[in-house]
């Protein structure tokens, strides 16, 4: 509790230009259930502040600036303390966007490689609140019955578990009513007697009207064990873990660095060193995309094999969306947007379909003109010119109507007033900009490239045997 009224203190004294704090509550007794899940138990060593911002639509500052000013300054008021600042997780556990796991048999040896593994994590930049899910030093309170002494006094094992749990826990003696109100009134040791190790031999077991000490029949030992044992595929596991910094726009470069940061790392035989399930997850959910994304690219270029009988003619379209996708990388880093995996990689698919319609539409308009008999030159002049107003404008609306969803600015038709932030656009705006700056390079590339791929070849089609271009 002490300890939390520091990290409240030194909240009032964050500056009002880097925060936007409208209210903030602690928790003492309770740890807050973070990206791994879990459950939310009493620990008593725990304790947790939970801070609310002003709404999305009134914030003036960033609510990244303020969890960056508060990772610089409240860990150091609480030294020996282990400190993380967290964005509150909406939705299901996703995981730790950087996560190690380190198998094999004895425990001791994989706290040695698993610390090691903080270590090298510590190095990379861009990362915070580095952790593991090993405690090696929880106190534990171990109550061994001597069951032929316990029988001889005639109790069981249950008798003795009864008692020490009343002792330290408590009985229910009764109710105490006020009013409509009704609390239990618990009978227990005192907390002086039963917060030292000594106050457990002063516990008695009743039975059949007598008081029979604990000492008497069990054997009470103070010990320290492993808080919890975590197996993966059968070998006992320590998982290592790490999150990004406040505000990070490239996710890429830090978790590249953590994966470099152990990649060289020598384990001894019988141990491994693996990515994280949320790595996994994450990678498989790439491996995803990308199939898709050749899946819906083949099915353009078969479409097209049908429609114009060439194979040539559909790989010129085909180089267009590859060059497009170069947009959609030079535009999310010219806007400082984040490269998201899964709205990203769903922009790029849809962009797929989208913009191989412009060059379909030019090739075909050009192999018109050249069965009307004009010449390949004058083929691809006019067809360019012709096809510049059509193809602009479709790109252009598509683009003015991606506006919206990438900025998070618009027009409320129900209450007649503009908006001018919206906390939706967040999660819209990574796949609104790859499409957007997807279609502003590809019209480029479909009025200037493909009329010169199709000119180009073409050309070297006229030079071999029975080829000519007309």
């Amino acid at each position: 509790d002490s300890a939390l009224k520091v990290v409240e203190k030194r909240l009032f004294e964050i500056p009002k230009d880097s925060s936007d704090i409208e209210n903030f509550s602690a928790v003492v007794g309770f740890n807050k259930i973070d990206m791994g899940g879990g459950d939310r138990r009493p620990e008593s060593h725990y304790g947790y502040v939970d801070i609310s911002f002003v709404d999305y639509d009134h914030r003036k500052v960033d609510s990244w600036k303020s969890m960056q000013w508060m990772q610089n300054h409240v860990p150091q008021v609480l030294p020996g303390w282990k400190v993380a600042i967290k964005k509150q997780q909406d939705g299901p556990p996703q995981g730790y966007p950087v996560s190690f796991e380190v198998s094999g048999e004895n425990f001791d040896r994989l706290a040695d490689i698993a610390d090691t593994v903080k270590a090298r994590l510590a190095t990379v930049p861009g990362l915070v609140n580095i952790n593991w899910d090993y405690d090696p030093v929880r106190p534990e309170l171990s109550v061994e019955v001597d069951r032929e002494q316990a029988q001889r006094f005639g109790v069981s094992t249950s008798d003795v578990a009864m008692a020490v749990r009343g002792a330290i826990h408590g009985y229910e003696a009764g109710k105490f009513r006020v009013g409509k109100d009704e609390d239990d009134v618990m009978v227990r040791l005192n907390p002086a007697t039963r917060e030292e190790f000594s106050g457990v031999n002063q516990i008695t077991i009743p039975h059949e009207g007598a008081q029979i000490p604990l000492t008497s029949v069990a054997r009470v030992t103070q010990k320290a064990s492993l808080a919890s044992i975590r197996r993966l595929d059968g070998k006992r596991t320590i998982q290592v873990w790490a999150e990004l910094s406040p505000g990070t726009k490239d996710e890429s470069k830090p978790k590249s660095a953590a994966l470099a940061a152990v990649k060289d790392m020598v384990l001894p035989p019988g141990y491994t060193l693996e990515t994280g399930s949320s790595n996994k997850d994450q990678e498989e959910s790439q491996a995803f995309l990308i199939r898709a994304f050749f899946i819906a690219v083949a099915l353009v270029v078969l479409t097209m094999v049908a429609q114009f009988n060439s194979l040539a003619q559909p790989f010129l379209v085909f180089i267009s969306i590859l060059l497009s996708l170069g947009g959609v990388f030079w535009g999310l880093l010219f806007m400082h947007v984040q490269f998201s995996i899964l709205m990203t990689g769903i922009g790029i698919i849809a962009l797929a379909g989208v913009v191989s319609k412009n060059g379909i539409v030019l090739i075909d308009f050009i192999n018109h003109l050249r069965r009307s008999g004009m010449p390949l030159r004058e083929s691809v002049i006019e067809g360019g010119a012709t096809r510049l107003r059509p193809v602009l404008l479709t790109a252009v609306t598509a683009m003015i109507g991606l506006v919206p969803m990438a900025t998070g600015k618009g027009f409320d038709f129900f209450h007649l007033h503009p908006i001018m932030k919206s906390e939706s656009s967040l999660w819209w705006t990574p796949m609104a900009w790859a499409i957007f700056w997807g279609l502003f390079f590809n019209t480029v590339l479909t009025l200037v490239v493909v009329p010169t791929l199709y000119y180009a070849w073409e050309r070297i089609k006229a030079r071999f045997p029975g080829k000519t271009a007309v």
